[in-house]
């Protein structure tokens, strides 16, 4: 039997409507395009990160009115698997929305184990780099991990730290440095992890395409790209 991983997982995740997904995609992909692509490598993300953590892994979506239709599309997409908690996001900035699951964390878990939150801009990610974020929380209060764009992929924490997330550059290239000042001067134990990069700009999706071809667990985004260039 797997051994359960030494903290939870929370995966901040949008519903895939055309226009609200991967819109810096646009460029070259339609919305419907760009949609289905965000679609595939969160379907494929949900999957890999549903088998290494279990029940310790939950989504959380940004908008409370799409969690129906986000749960039928899991059940359809993933007919065989184990189902997956899905929660919804509170409404307010990322800072805030960041600092309200952590708070809600701590509160209501009793074994109050570390919480790690990803966001699903980043579907290659090597399991490797949150094994390590779970490890790391074993002695740090905070581990972040870094986007090759100046923000964060990943954030985890073995403490609610209040105000750790209040009025950050949020989407800006200065985001992670900033954060990480901010823990440094208020004496937060905290360590950062290995960088990686959001799959944000049409430069992403050759990097992205190089990743997953041939490798099943990222069947449904490899598929979808296919499709695209050959499309292009």
């Amino acid at each position: 039997m797997k051994e359960p991983p030494d903290c939870r997982l929370l995966l901040f995740a949008k519903h895939p409507r055309p226009g609200r997904v991967k819109t810096r995609l646009t460029g070259v992909m339609t919305p419907d395009e760009a949609s289905r692509l965000y679609r595939a490598f969160l379907l494929d993300l949900v999957d890999l990160l549903a088998r290494s953590f279990g029940v310790f892994f939950t989504i959380a979506l940004a908008d409370g009115d799409d969690l129906p239709e986000f749960r039928a599309m899991l059940t359809s997409e993933r007919p065989a698997e184990e189902p997956v908690q899905v929660v919804s996001q509170v409404q307010g900035d990322l800072g805030h929305r960041l600092s309200e699951s952590f708070r809600t964390h701590f509160r209501e878990d009793e074994r109050v184990e570390p919480l790690i939150i990803l966001g699903a801009d980043h579907p290659s990610i090597p399991l490797t780099y949150l094994n390590d974020a779970c490890e790391r929380l074993r002695e740090q209060d905070v581990v972040v991990g870094p986007a090759e764009d100046g923000g964060f992929y990943a954030v985890g924490c073995r403490r609610f730290v209040p105000g750790m997330f209040d009025d950050l550059p949020w989407s800006t290239p200065e985001l992670f440095e900033c954060f990480r000042r901010r823990l440094m001067d208020e004496g937060t134990r905290f360590d950062v992890l290995e960088p990686w990069y959001d799959v944000d700009r049409p430069t992403d999706l050759d990097r992205l395409s190089r990743e997953v071809a041939g490798k099943r667990e990222y069947r449904r985004t490899a598929e979808v790209l296919e499709q695209v260039r050959e499309k292009g």
